[in-house]
């Protein structure tokens, strides 16, 4: 028993020994098997490491540099105007800034010229109406007149001037006893009285020169007639005969004093222009022009004549005149040519046939503007002291309305204010 026991202890020390690794075996590295069944370990980067060290910390500084801008990676879009039209559009506005400068430059000469002397185009005015009237009468442009029946009524002579009285040496009494009565040359009943004269206005005489300022296309606006006879001025007013109001108006207006024309609407040569209900036209015939011309001279009563509205077209056919003229003739009525055509043959019928006649020296509202009205009013002033009369038109504007009443109130006064009827009776010597 003790033979055997010591082989088997000696063959487990040897198995023991076997198993433990030598001190070489220790330090030589191990190699790994294929059977190796533990995960191999990952290599960690310094790129990618999770733990944050004190000095990754990002501190604030007090002067933190500036952010650098961005750059635009889009490329560069070309400019929609070339260069050079940036050149001509600075030529371009420079050019019109001289044409509003030149503009501004002329319109100063232009007010500068209407408030010290009568324009060029009125002087022609006067020159042709004197050679109307001197072939009316057959007589010569360049003969002399001495006969005082014969002058040109365009012509006045100038008042005589105002000389000093002396004192009577004899009886006051005495004096009067020697002068013959004076007959009243107005209600003498060899003269005939026109029709036109019931309707109008009087009005005292004066030797001051006459300006008649007739307002057309009344009738439409009562309050812009209101404003009118508040200016108290001796207007001559000219109404629509298609407005409704007018007959009310008409007699408003002739109770506060105002002498009354009808505004007879005719055709322009525009043909967008509407010249309005009941126009006189170039196609019709003389009895069209007769039936429609009745129904305007019947729309109200009171006017003592009538003025052409519009018709630029109208008044120049001859043909188409002559009725006009012959119902003015029968009815006795003024006839005052607006003068809307240069051509206009209205005033030269009514004169062959007549017929009472004026015609429009001025028109002063073509603009609206209150100082370009007034410097066409002193235009008006102008001719009427040199020629001894004129006559104006103009509408029922606000600015016209204004205008007025601010030339009235500054406005010398050697020339007089008159209706339409008492220049009538200056030219035709009517007394």
């Amino acid at each position: 028993m003790t033979d055997k026991d010591p082989k088997k202890n000696r063959k487990k020390t040897v198995r023991k020994i076997a198993t433990k690794p030598s001190s070489a075996q220790k330090k030589a590295p191990v190699k790994k098997t294929a059977t190796s069944t533990k995960p191999k370990p990952k290599k960690i980067t310094p790129n990618k490491t999770v733990k944050k060290t004190p000095s990754r910390v990002k501190v604030a500084s007090k002067n933190p540099a500036p952010a650098q801008p961005k750059k635009n990676t889009k490329p560069a879009q070309k400019p929609l105007i070339p260069p050079k039209w940036h050149v001509r559009r600075r030529v371009f506005i420079g050019i019109a800034l001289l044409l509003i400068l030149l503009g501004m430059l002329y319109e100063m000469v232009d007010i500068w010229l209407d408030d010290n002397r009568v324009t060029p185009d009125e002087t022609q005015l006067i020159n042709r109406q004197q050679d109307n009237d001197m072939s009316l009468q057959g007589e010569s442009a360049t003969e002399e007149i001495d006969d005082d029946e014969d002058q040109n009524i365009f012509e006045e002579p100038l008042p005589p001037e105002t000389t000093e009285i002396e004192t009577p040496t004899e009886p006051v009494k005495e004096l009067i006893e020697q002068v013959p009565p004076q007959k009243n040359i107005a209600h003498t009943p060899s003269r005939k009285i026109y029709a036109w004269e019931k309707n109008a206005i009087s009005h005292v005489t004066t030797n001051k020169s006459y300006l008649v300022i007739v307002i057309d296309d009344l009738g439409l606006h009562s309050g812009r007639l209101q404003s009118l006879m508040a200016l108290k001025l001796p207007l001559t007013l000219s109404f629509l005969p298609y407005a409704k109001q007018s007959p009310q108006l008409v007699e408003k207006a002739r109770k506060k004093g105002f002498e009354i024309m009808i505004h007879v609407p005719m055709q322009p040569k525009d043909s967008k222009i509407d010249s309005g209900p009941n126009s006189l036209k170039v196609s019709m015939s003389s009895s069209e022009i007769q039936h429609t011309l009745e129904k305007n001279l019947n729309a109200f009563s009171g006017a003592i004549g009538i003025n052409n509205h519009m018709g630029s077209a109208f008044t120049e056919s001859t043909a188409k005149m002559q009725p006009v003229i012959t119902e003015m003739k029968s009815r006795e009525m003024i006839f005052l040519d607006s003068q809307t055509s240069p051509r206009t043959q209205g005033y030269k019928l009514a004169k062959q046939a007549g017929v009472h006649t004026l015609m429009r020296d001025v028109f002063i509202d073509n603009r609206k503007d209150v100082e370009h009205i007034k410097r066409k009013l002193n235009q008006a002033d102008a001719i009427a002291r040199k020629r001894g009369h004129a006559v104006a038109i103009g509408h029922p504007y606000r600015e016209t309305i204004e205008a007025i009443k601010q030339w009235a109130a500054d406005r010398k006064q050697d020339v007089a204010i008159v209706p339409s009827s008492m220049l009538v009776k200056k030219l035709y010597k009517i007394s």
